[in-house]
C-alpha cells in the first residue's frame, strides 16, 4: 500500500527527533567528560605538589602549590585552601587570600561550582546557560569580596584592593570546580572594593 504524506511526515519527524536527541547525548557527554577530567588532572597536580602551611585560624586545611596560578578553593567533599608561593609570602596579603577563600567555603560556592557544571552539561547548546555561569561566578566574587570586608574592616579596603591587583591572573582557573581568588573581572570588583561602605545595623531594622 502507498505510504500517505501524513505517514512520511511523522516518520521524517521522528528521524529529526531521534538525530538531535543524540547530538545532545554526545554534547553533554564531551562536555561532562571535560568538567571531570579538568577537574581530576588538578586535583592530581595539587596533590604532587601541595605542602601543608600553618594559617592561623583558618576553618579548613591550607597548603602551598605551585601547581595554582592564583590562591584557589579547590575539593567538595575535602575543600582546602591553595595558596601561590608568591601569596605565602606577605602576612597581609596571606591574610587577604585565606579570608577571602575561606568566605568561598562558608557560601557554599565549591557546591554551586559543581551545580553549575552539571547545569553546562545539560545546557550545552543554550549559549543564555553559559552567559549565566559566568556571571554567577563573578557574582559569587563580588560577594566573597563583600564578606571580606565586613569580616576585616573597611579600614583595610585599600590593602585588599592591591591585593587582589597584585594577584590578578588574566589566564583562566585551572579548573571548573576551582574558586580562585582573581580569576576574573579584576576592575570591576576593585572599583566595589574602593567603594565599598559598610551597612549601619540599624539600616536593616525595620
Amino acid at each position: 500500500p502507498a505510504v500517505s504524506e501524513t505517514e512520511l511526515r511523522e516518520v521524517s519527524q521522528l528521524s529529526l527527533s531521534r538525530v538531535l536527541r543524540i547530538v545532545w547525548l554526545l554534547g553533554s557527554a564531551a562536555v561532562l567528560t571535560w568538567f571531570a577530567a579538568a577537574n581530576l588532572l588538578f586535583a592530581l597536580r595539587l596533590r604532587k605538589t601541595r605542602i601543608p602551611f600553618p594559617a592561623e585560624g583558618a576553618s579548613l586545611p591550607v597548603y602551598v602549590t605551585s601547581a595554582a596560578v592564583s590562591p584557589c578553593l579547590f575539593g567538595l567533599f575535602h575543600p582546602a585552601v591553595y595558596l601561590t608561593p608568591k601569596a605565602a609570602e606577605r602576612p597581609e596579603c596571606l591574610r587577604h587570600v585565606v579570608t577571602h577563600e575561606l568566605c568561598h567555603y562558608r557560601h557554599g560556592d565549591h557546591v554551586w561550582s559543581l551545580l553549575r557544571g552539571l547545569c553546562l552539561s545539560i545546557y550545552w547548546f543554550n549559549p543564555l546557560v553559559w552567559l549565566a555561569a559566568s556571571l554567577s561566578r563573578a557574582d559569587a566574587e563580588l560577594a566573597c569580596d563583600e564578606a571580606v570586608l565586613r569580616t576585616l574592616g573597611p579600614v583595610c579596603k585599600k590593602a585588599y584592593a592591591l591585593t587582589l591587583l597584585d594577584m590578578a591572573q588574566r589566564r583562566p582557573a585551572p579548573a571548573p570546580l576551582c574558586s580562585a581568588f582573581a580569576r576574573s573581572r579584576a576592575e570591576e570588583r576593585i572599583r566595589a572594593i574602593l567603594q565599598y561602605r559598610r551597612v549601619p545595623a540599624w539600616a536593616g531594622m525595620e
